[in-house]
C-alpha cells in the first residue's frame, strides 16, 4: 500500500506539471523559460519522491511560484486542441513526434489528456467487477483505494485553482456516462475514456480534437469510427485522427496545419456565437 500511494502520488504530480507546461509554454515570453521550470519543478517532485513524499503537497506550492515566475503574455488566446487517444503514444512525445510542440508552433494549445485518467478507470472496472462477482472485501478495498487517490489528487491539485485553466478532470463514471450514447461501458477499454475525454474537451471549449493511435490499433480504430458522429454531436467541432506507424508522414505536418486553421475558424464562430465558455 505504501509503494502503491507513492508511485500514484508520482504520476498525479506530473500529470500537473504536465498541464502547467502545457497552458504556459505557448505564451512565454522567453524561449525554453517553461521547459525550465518544468524541469526545476520535476526536480522537486523526484526529490520529495526519494524522501518518501511526505512533503510533496507543500513543494507543489514552491512549483506554483516557479510557474508563476515565467513572464507571459495570454492577451492573445491560442485556440486549444484537446488530445486523446492510446496511453503511451499520446503521451510518449517521441512516439508522437513530438505533437504537442508542433500543436505550439502552428499556433495552437495542446491538452493532453493525464496518465491519472487510466488508473482511476482500473480502480472503477475493479469495483465494478468485485459487486457482478458479489466480493465484498473486494469492494471495500477498490472504494478505500479510489477514495486515497481521489484526496492525494486534491492536496496536489489544490495551490493551482486559480492558475490552471484545465484544472478539473471529470470523474470515471462522469466519463462513461459522456461515451455509452456510442460505446458500451461493459465493452471496457481505451477507446470508453478517449470518446468521453474528447466529449469532456469539446464541452470545456476546446476548439479541435486530436485523436492519436498506434497503427492498427483496435481501440484507437474504433474511436476513429466513432469520431465521425462523435463531431456531429458536439457542433462539428473540428477532428483529427493520426495514425502513428514509426515513420514521419511527407503530409503529417500539412494535415496538422489545415486542422488548426480550421479549429482557429471554429473558434471565430463560437465566440460571435456566444459559446466559447470553459468550465
Amino acid at each position: 500500500p505504501s509503494f502503491r500511494g507513492l508511485a500514484w502520488r508520482g504520476i498525479a504530480g506530473v500529470d500537473i506539471l504536465q498541464k502547467l507546461l502545457q497552458e504556459t509554454r505557448p505564451y512565454e515570453l522567453t524561449p525554453g523559460s517553461t521547459d525550465k521550470a518544468y524541469e526545476e519543478s520535476l526536480a522537486i517532485v523526484v526529490k520529495s519522491l526519494k524522501n518518501g513524499g511526505k512533503d510533496l503537497a507543500q513543494r507543489f506550492y514552491d512549483i506554483r511560484d516557479i510557474f508563476r515566475s515565467v513572464n507571459i503574455d495570454r492577451s492573445r488566446r491560442r485556440p486549444i486542441i484537446g488530445v486523446v487517444g492510446e496511453i503511451y503514444v499520446r503521451l510518449h512525445s517521441y512516439s508522437n513526434h513530438d505533437i504537442v510542440r508542433q500543436i505550439e508552433e502552428i499556433g495552437g494549445e495542446a491538452w493532453v489528456a493525464p496518465f491519472g485518467e487510466w488508473i482511476f478507470y482500473c480502480t472503477d472496472r475493479f469495483i465494478a467487477n468485485s459487486k457482478r462477482d458479489k466480493k465484498l472485501k473486494n469492494i471495500v478495498i477498490g472504494k478505500l483505494f479510489n477514495a486515497m487517490l481521489k484526496k492525494d489528487e486534491r492536496k496536489l491539485l489544490e495551490p493551482f485553482r486559480d492558475d490552471l485553466l484545465n484544472w478539473h478532470e471529470p470523474s470515471t463514471q462522469e466519463v462513461l456516462a459522456l461515451s455509452a450514447p456510442y460505446i458500451e461501458p461493459t465493452f471496457e477499454g481505451e477507446s470508453i475514456l478517449s470518446i468521453g475525454k474528447a466529449i469532456d474537451y469539446a464541452r470545456k471549449g476546446c476548439a479541435g480534437i486530436v485523436n492519436l493511435l498506434p497503427f492498427s490499433c483496435m481501440p484507437g480504430t474504433v474511436v476513429s469510427a466513432l469520431s465521425r458522429k462523435v463531431r456531429e454531436n458536439q457542433n462539428n467541432i473540428p477532428w483529427l485522427n493520426i495514425d502513428i506507424d514509426g515513420m514521419n508522414e511527407n503530409n503529417g505536418r500539412s494535415r496538422l496545419e489545415a486542422f488548426i486553421f480550421q479549429t482557429k475558424q471554429y473558434e471565430v464562430q463560437k465566440l460571435q456565437k456566444k459559446e466559447y465558455n470553459f468550465v
